[in-house]
């Protein structure tokens, strides 16, 4: 139940994260902030390529001050795949 419990509130949070991206390319400190709260996430629920490609984005924005659409479309990409698994499995 606990599990459950916790892949339900990561999903809440993608789905707001989601919405929130374009918004967020704007503002690289709030960006890397949410960026580290979703790797703390992921590591609770074995979302692990969701949280290696936030690792990415978070290094690449922390470096550069900027987002690369190349770089925010493969964290995006990742994002909605763990967004359709944890749906398909309720």
């Amino acid at each position: 139940h606990t599990m459950q419990a916790l892949r339900q509130l990561l999903r809440a949070e993608l789905v707001d994260l989601s919405g929130a991206l374009g918004r967020l390319v704007d503002d690289p400190a709030e960006l890397i902030e949410r960026l580290h709260r979703l790797r703390s996430a992921c590591g609770f629920c074995g979302a692990a390529r969701l949280g290696a490609q936030a690792k990415v984005l978070q290094g690449h924005v922390r470096e550069t001050r900027i987002v690369v659409p190349d770089a925010l479309a493969r964290f995006r990409a990742e994002l909605d795949a763990t967004l359709a698994a944890l749906s398909a499995t309720g």
